[in-house]
């Protein structure tokens, strides 16, 4: 590909921008849910348990429909599968527009419009650009499930301000509207499901000289020297055996019915559980909380808002992280930042306290804003992105019992106790007790991430330079090249070479 003809940038990073939006718009579906209840139960005179039942539905609806979205979007891929999940989505609300009954709420809003949702957000999104990225895998999937931030600011204030100045039959129709008119095209026309299908590779390796060279102009401007982006790649060439600490696993072909017979697929199955159960335990009732402690409901929204604000850049730094620091540090830090947050709230207790409740919300959304990013790339490195469509929408009917039993048990034990103090408490054992069942379920053991390639990549350069031959691997099953100088020495896993003893 001659420089006249090479693009400016790689595709897979247009793939990211549109399951960017797609994201952004289908879920402001779940943070519209107090927006329009509120409104919803003045206008029929409806008990607040039937309201909020809907969105129970919503959840479980979402974690039923998680496989099916996994196992279409293999089959179909994103051209087909995302503009009729628009359309399902986009009829549903205007639909909502128009109900006058509990049911009608019910089916429109808390079924249909799921189904359509569920197949626009993370599930097909993520194993999507999965099958794109190796090396950047954390970064790419930060910067799309950014949208999922997004997304609740624009419930929180565009959805919102619509319902406050026309009403919310105008504010479903509205998003159905959007969500029609702006995914369906997107994805119909520009969405593409692998690099193949371009003649492209994985990371766009080779395909970005024009945009490395504008980079390199740049920088020879701002800091007198030239930058060879491509030439700075090449220093560190990565290998295979860099990359796989475990081979035979990586190697291995894994389709969803082989996948749900090992026990670390479930394992990574009760991680969602007892995460999904807490974070949403926390999300839902910080807004009741805050009302309780004697903030106005502004001061309270305004609190969800920055948790969504701030978990859009949390998504693109913890990702971009994450390729550089592992997946399982990565998570801890993140898990340990919301837990910091929920503990900051639990000290909340009158309105004097704004900058605590302003604290937790930018604490929490630091933590909570990158899971969705973080967890679906361990999974990723784990299990190859071939079918990782329906192995990780298998994984969302995990987050839909969490996500269903964590604020109906909140809600149950404030009813009981009038007091968040034994939820929150709960919540914070269920995340820590998670940091342990990731770093059991280890993707570190299967796969390294970027930056820890690199720096094997390195130690074997410089070994190889000094003679030496190949440093010891990441992991024992990976095979090791004796150089001379460990002739007549035995591996030991940890030690690395000794000499023999004869017993």
């Amino acid at each position: 590909m001659d420089d006249q003809k090479q693009p400016w940038i790689f595709y897979g990073w247009i793939v990211v921008a549109i399951s960017f939006v797609a994201m952004a718009l289908s879920f402001s579906i779940r943070y519209s849910y107090p927006v329009f209840n509120v409104v919803l139960e003045k206008e029929f005179g409806w008990s607040r348990t039937s309201v909020y039942f809907a969105y129970s539905l919503h959840l479980i609806t979402y974690g039923i429909g998680g496989p099916l979205a996994g196992l279409l979007f293999d089959r179909v891929g994103p051209r087909i599968l995302f503009p009729v999940a628009a359309l399902l989505s986009g009829v549903a609300l205007v639909a909502c527009s128009q109900l006058n009954s509990l049911l009608w709420y019910y089916f429109f809003a808390g079924i249909l419009a799921t189904l359509g949702a569920v197949s626009l957000d993370v599930v097909p999104n993520v194993a999507l650009i999965c099958s794109w990225f190796e090396k950047k895998r954390g970064q790419a999937v930060g910067l799309a499930t950014s949208g999922l931030g997004l997304s609740m600011v624009i419930a929180g204030v565009f959805v919102t301000w619509v319902v406050s100045r026309f009403g919310f039959r105008w504010g479903y129709a509205i998003m159905g509207l959007l969500i029609f008119f702006v995914t369906a095209p997107l994805t119909a026309l520009f969405q593409r499901h692998r690099p193949a299908e371009m003649g492209l590779r994985v990371d766009g390796e080779g395909t970005n000289a024009r945009l490395d060279e504008l980079l390199s102009r740049i920088q020879e401007r701002l800091f007198g020297r030239k930058r060879d982006a491509r030439q700075e790649k090449e220093e560190i060439p990565l290998e295979e055996s860099d990359i796989l600490a475990n081979p035979e696993w990586a190697k291995a072909d894994w389709p969803l019915s082989k996948v749900i017979r090992t026990p670390r697929y479930w394992l990574f199955f009760s991680i969602k559980i007892l995460l999904v159960f807490a974070i949403y335990c926390v999300l839902v009732h910080q807004t009741p909380y805050a009302v309780d402690a004697g903030f106005s409901k502004m001061a309270a929204g305004a609190a969800l808002g920055i948790t969504g604000t701030v978990a859009i850049f949390g998504k693109i730094f913890w990702g971009y992280i994450s390729d550089r620091i592992g997946r399982e540090l990565t998570y801890t830090i993140i898990i340990l930042q919301a837990c910091a947050g929920i503990l900051v709230l639990m000290a909340v207790k009158d309105p004097s306290q704004l900058w605590m409740l302003y604290s937790y919300a930018v604490r929490y959304g630091m933590g909570y804003g990158s899971i969705s990013a973080n967890l679906p790339t361990m999974l990723a490195d784990v299990y190859c992105p071939k079918s990782l469509g329906a192995t990780y929408g298998l994984s969302v009917l995990g987050s839909g019992i969490g996500g269903a039993t964590g604020p109906l048990f909140a809600a149950y034990m404030y009813d009981t106790t009038r007091s968040y103090h034994i939820p929150f408490t709960i919540c914070l054992v269920f995340l820590v007790v998670s940091i342990v069942q990731v770093w059991i379920f280890a993707p570190r053991k299967v796969r390294l991430v970027a930056g820890k390639a690199r720096a094997r990549a390195l130690a074997r350069r410089k070994a190889e330079a000094e003679g030496m031959g190949t440093p010891v691997p990441a992991w024992p099953n990976q095979p090791v090249h004796a150089s001379p100088a460990s002739e007549g020495k035995t591996l030991h896993p940890i030690l690395g070479y000794g000499d023999e003893t004869d017993e």
